[in-house]
């Protein structure tokens, strides 16, 4: 191995307990706390299961392949290993637009968003997530000269042909990017229009309210933005890369030596964003910072309460007898 893989795989490793961790204790919160699920829509809990598989069923084939060097499963478990990535990858993105969105529904029109039923948000996630399986259900039309490398080289790349890479590129990132590219400019133009707004009014008893609604939403743009800008971040440069590689080689195994490490790199930072994902939308919701903050003071009252009746009970055995002890 070389001593970049070394190091890769310890950052996997921490990355599966980080993001297994993370991620189940979330929908853990979600599944059995009722504050946590009014606090937090549908698009939020696709996106933890969609992290949280990310490191169950695709990192480890992945670590064990860098670390051995050689793909022991054969083409169909090549195939099955890169279509978890594709469904996990594509769910996980779609998810992070769908947040974006509806947090962007949320601050813009907040009235018709509330009146959206629970229902409908689900089967619109369960719609993403079967769009994500049939989108990715392509990778197993690959041809032959694909099967070939993976027999005689006994590795496995990224098992995709770039007629089938650049749909698969346009659906599953660049619509949702040019999707929240599109709320980007709306967010300009608002935040914009908000803190012009704050500037040009004077301050008086009449106005402090609108002054206070207008620094609160202007502030939310401004983390929506973040949120679209932190999507870019994440999952560009390792898309750009591959684009340009596929359109430049027939196959994985004739890319420059230049490219494993950058590529590893790459890959890190992607497996990386589903062990931050929980706290970049934990810290970005108001609401659930709040719900959670109630849940710690009360989970913590009630144990000062239990420790309090704990060191005021005496065990009745313990008290000094009144009857006299009798003369021996």
């Amino acid at each position: 191995m070389e001593w970049y893989h070394y190091i890769t795989a310890c950052i996997y490793i921490v990355l599966i307990l980080g993001g297994v961790v993370i991620n189940g204790g979330f929908i853990l919160l979600f599944t059995f706390s009722r504050e946590i699920r009014k606090a937090v829509n549908p698009f939020m809990v696709s996106l933890a299961v969609s992290d949280i598989l990310f490191p169950l069923v695709v990192v480890p084939f992945h670590l064990q392949h860098l670390i051995s060097g050689t793909w022991k499963y054969g083409v169909l478990g090549c195939k099955l290993r890169t279509f978890a990535y594709l469904v996990t990858a594509s769910a996980s993105i779609l998810s992070f637009c769908s947040v974006s969105v509806a947090r962007f529904l949320r601050i813009i029109y907040p009235f018709r968003f509330n009146m959206i039923h629970d229902k409908t948000v689900w089967t619109t996630a369960l719609l993403l997530w079967l769009y994500s399986f049939g989108s990715s259900a392509f990778v197993f039309a690959a041809d032959t000269f694909q099967r070939s490398q993976i027999q005689k080289h006994s590795s496995c790349f990224h098992f995709l042909p770039i007629d089938l890479f650049i749909p698969l590129f346009l659906l599953n990132y660049c619509a949702p990017l040019l999707v929240m590219l599109s709320i980007y400019g709306c967010i300009l133009k608002l935040s914009w229009r908000h803190r012009k707004q704050i500037s040009h009014t004077r301050v008086s008893p009449a106005n402090l309210a609108t002054n206070s609604r207008a620094k609160k939403a202007s502030k939310q743009l401004v983390t929506v933005f973040l949120l679209l800008s932190y999507f870019g971040e994440w999952w560009l440069p390792i898309s750009g890369l591959s684009l340009r590689l596929k359109t430049q080689y027939n196959s994985e195994l004739d890319w420059p030596r230049w490219t494993a490490p950058v590529y590893q790199f790459l890959s890190i930072s992607v497996f990386l964003n589903s062990v931050v994902n929980p706290f970049v939308y934990g810290y970005s919701n108001t609401h659930l910072k709040a719900t959670l903050r109630h849940l710690i003071r009360k989970r913590s009252s009630k144990g000062n309460l239990l420790s309090t009746q704990l060191t005021t009970f005496v065990v009745p055995s313990h008290l000094p007898s009144s009857q006299p002890q009798p003369k021996a």
